[in-house]
Parts: C-alpha cells; sequence; structure tokens
C-alpha cells in the first residue's frame, strides 16, 4: 500500500524514513524544504512545494521535483495513504 509522506519540519524525516516503504514518495512543505540545502540520499521520489521553496530562497537539487498546490492535491490521490509529519 503505497503511501505519501508530508514532511513539514527537517526533523520529522528521520522518524518517517524507518516507515517508508520503496513504493512511497515524500512531499516537503513548510519547512521541510529546508532539508534541500543539503544533500539527501532517497530510494522514493522527492518533491517539494514551489512556494515553500521561493518563500525561503531554496534551490532544490535535481532529485527534487517542485510541485505547486495542484500537482501536490494529485499526489495525495495517487496514493493508498496520506502520512503527516
Amino acid at each position: 500500500m503505497p503511501s505519501l509522506h508530508q514532511i513539514n519540519h527537517p526533523h520529522k524525516l528521520a522518524q518517517a524514513l524507518p516507515l517508508m516503504q520503496a513504493e512511497d514518495a515524500i512531499v516537503l512543505v513548510e519547512q521541510g524544504v529546508n532539508l534541500l540545502q543539503q544533500p539527501i540520499q532517497l530510494t522514493q521520489p522527492l518533491y517539494a512545494l514551489k512556494k515553500d521553496c521561493q518563500a525561503r530562497a531554496i534551490t532544490p537539487h535535481a532529485t527534487c521535483t517542485l510541485i505547486d498546490h495542484a500537482q501536490w492535491v494529485a499526489l495525495t490521490l495517487e496514493y493508498d495513504r496520506v502520512c503527516s509529519w
């Protein structure tokens, strides 16, 4: 059962990682986009809200896909569960 993990603060990624499966995906929102200021080694697809990155002047690395709110909603419909951290 694939899940979409929404991370809203950098320290919450460490809590979520042990529970993630290969078919899951991660969306960084709010303060969570600060994780993009350092290299992240993930096997799951990684997304970040474009407006949150722009608000913090963060340029994501190539492994992250920027999305808008409509794309975020579409992602929530693609996965069986949505887990907010």
